[in-house]
């Protein structure tokens, strides 16, 4: 194993990791902090770069995620919630 790259979440407590899910094609990473956010990370020019933020929502914090096995979506969980999230278009471009 050797560590090449590393995803600048946070410098402190304000976003902790406590789960991770790389998407099928290793270009996305959805990153689930302890302030109920799910980070999604991209590859942009070679560097990870922050594309969106699921934000909790009146069901709690998200607890889990996961991509489809395809990478068109992103499956979050909170307090027996389950959300699916779009991420690809029709023409397969990224939305987020």
């Amino acid at each position: 194993l050797s560590r090449q790259n590393s995803v600048a979440a946070g410098s402190n407590d304000e976003f902790r990791v406590k789960g991770a899910s790389f998407s099928p094609d290793g270009k996305h990473l959805a990153l689930i902090s302890f302030d109920g956010t799910d980070k999604i990370w991209g590859v942009v020019d070679g560097q990870w770069q922050p594309k969106a933020t699921i934000e909790p929502s009146g069901s709690g914090w998200v607890r889990n995620t996961s991509f489809s096995p395809d990478g068109y979506h992103l499956v979050t969980t909170s307090k027996g919630i389950v959300k699916i999230w779009v991420l690809k278009g029709k023409e397969n471009d990224d939305i987020c």
